[in-house]
């Protein structure tokens, strides 16, 4: 689907196409269904920007949880928590 979004936006011009992104945590797409930031930059996009998640500060007892997982997987909490904007350059 990704592709033929890609395809289409190319076929009219576009410059680029913007995603937001996570890092990849299970506790992250299981609570929003959002693409990990592997799947976009297998799709050829890069990180063009990341930045504290402004939502994240009211639910705590999620952060805690997030926070833990990223610690396993070896990711710094604070990266964990950070919405990853995510680019595809068309021209």
């Amino acid at each position: 689907m990704v592709r033929t979004l890609i395809g289409w936006a190319r076929d009219r011009g576009w410059e680029g196409i913007e995603a937001d992104s996570f890092e990849d945590l299970p506790i992250i797409y299981k609570n929003t269904g959002s693409a990990g930031r592997t799947f976009w930059e297998k799709l050829g996009f890069h990180v063009l920007d990341r930045h504290p998640h402004p939502d994240l500060q009211d639910y705590p007892e999620f952060v805690a949880l997030l926070d833990e997982q990223a610690r396993r997987m070896g990711i710094p909490p604070e990266r964990a928590r950070d919405r990853i904007v995510m680019r595809l350059d068309l021209l």
